[in-house]
């Protein structure tokens, strides 16, 4: 399963399937996690993939992040029907964390920010470490 997953090789996430579960991790070279246009758009595709096996997600973040948000420098680019695509996808993403067929847990340590937040709160259900920091402008 997933190396179906893999047909492409995800550069935002990794992904492990440990056998009872699938560990996805948002990762970025400033491991702040943001929800890039590309970030959405593999997390998009690769639960829309694990779910013709479905087995419970473990979403995460590194150490210091689950994730600062959306990218907001790139969100200001993006103008028109582009705008409307992009949020509709990310709305999709949600819609297909809450309706996974298989549980879904976030597994939150460090911020945990805007449309991270809103990611977190997608998932069924959400675990946080002490030193979790949640917030969201609006």
């Amino acid at each position: 399963m997933i190396a179906d997953v893999r047909a492409h090789v995800p550069i935002h996430l990794t992904i492990h399937d440990l056998g009872t579960h699938v560990e996805i991790r948002l990762v970025s070279k400033d491991e702040t996690n943001r929800l890039t246009l590309a970030c959405v758009r593999e997390l998009h595709d690769t639960v829309r993939s694990l779910e013709r096996a479905p087995k419970p997600l473990i979403l995460t973040g590194n150490g210091k992040f689950f994730s600062a948000g959306a990218e907001l420098s790139e969100i200001q680019e993006i103008a028109g029907s582009s705008a409307m695509g992009f949020a509709q996808m990310g709305q999709d993403l949600m819609n297909g964390i809450a309706q996974f067929p298989s549980p879904v847990y976030a597994a939150i340590h460090g911020y945990c920010m805007g449309g991270g937040l809103d990611l977190a709160l997608a998932c069924h259900r959400r675990i946080a470490s002490a030193h979790a920091v949640f917030g969201h402008r609006g």
